[in-house]
């Protein structure tokens, strides 16, 4: 991963900020919750999979709020990437929770 998932990142974030936070599902009223403010900032692929940006960026965010994601990250549920950051989102108590979770993973990505 690199400095360019570390921007994907940030771009959601702002993406959240300005559309605002949701839970319980992807969109609501114009909110987002944090997977598809990534979805939302990189290319959309047309067989429903994820594209590898947003494979990267949601792999980041899952190494920093939740236990690693296994190897197949193109998976929507189980223990994937997309899995464990929709899960987590849905157990966020507020939007700066989810921004601290953000932060920490570009962050990281932002160290030599």
């Amino acid at each position: 991963m690199t400095a360019g998932t570390a921007h994907t990142l940030q771009a959601a974030l702002t993406h959240l900020r300005v559309h605002g936070w949701t839970q319980g599902r992807m969109r609501r009223d114009g909110a987002v919750c944090a997977a598809e403010a990534i979805r939302a900032v990189t290319p959309n692929r047309s067989d429903r999979r994820v594209s590898d940006e947003e494979r990267a960026a949601l792999t980041a965010l899952a190494q920093h709020i939740t236990p690693p994601p296994t190897d197949e990250p193109d998976e929507l549920i189980g223990d994937s990437a997309m899995f464990q950051v929709t899960a987590w989102n849905d157990a966020c108590t507020s939007m700066a929770e989810v921004e601290d979770g953000f932060r920490r993973a570009i962050t990281a990505l932002e160290q030599p």
